[in-house]
């Protein structure tokens, strides 16, 4: 895939409706409690039961819907916003559409461009919220992704690597604490995390 192709939106996925990928378990930041929902849950995420699992991807962060609770946000996170919010001091809208500019044949813009997209989401506090979500049910191997339909696909492809398996050098509570020790971590091949992935339109 180019990287020109990371870049795209995702509402082909929207689109084409739902999707299954299979992606080739416990291990606990505080624990990311639920509570009565802040956020309105999209109407695509109406079929979802207790102990089905949901991410919704948007232009401030990453939802996470543990059933039919929102999860709390984040220490940082604006109270009213996403479980897991964007980085701060970012401009994810400027950084999004200087992406969408870049020419695709300039290897060294596209990569740098890439790079700053790839860097907009905070990926180790997700990766700790599904940890301890994991950890409370071991059995769970299959979570829901929605995404705005501005949403670059360099995201989905982000969080298609973060759900397919455990990650090395973790802490003793499996959780990561340092972003560069994360962002150096390697796969767990043989440590599905939530490895079946379902598609749905976000409405």
């Amino acid at each position: 895939m180019t990287r020109a192709a990371l870049i795209l939106s995702v509402s082909c996925l929207a689109a084409c409706g739902p999707r299954h990928v299979d992606t080739p378990a416990p291990l606990i930041e505080a624990p990311s409690p639920v509570r009565e929902p802040a956020r309105e849950r999209p109407t695509s995420l109406d079929g979802l039961t207790q102990g089905e699992l949901a991410l919704v991807v948007t232009l401030d962060g990453v939802d996470v819907w543990d059933g039919l609770e929102h999860r709390v946000p984040l220490d940082g996170c604006p109270p009213d916003g996403p479980t897991v919010c964007t980085r701060p001091g970012v401009d994810v809208r400027r950084t999004l559409q200087r992406t969408r500019t870049v020419d695709p044949a300039d290897a060294q813009a596209s990569e740098r461009a890439l790079d700053a997209l790839m860097g907009v989401q905070d990926t180790r506090r997700l990766y700790n919220v599904l940890v301890e979500i994991k950890a409370a049910d071991p059995s769970r191997e299959s979570v829901y992704l929605a995404a705005d339909p501005e949403i670059p696909y360099a995201f989905i492809v982000q969080l298609l690597d973060l759900t397919r398996a455990y990650r090395v050098n973790a802490d003793l509570t499996g959780w990561f604490e340092d972003d560069a020790v994360f962002q150096e971590a390697a796969l767990r091949e043989d440590a599905p995390f939530f490895p079946h992935v379902a598609f749905v339109a976000n409405e």
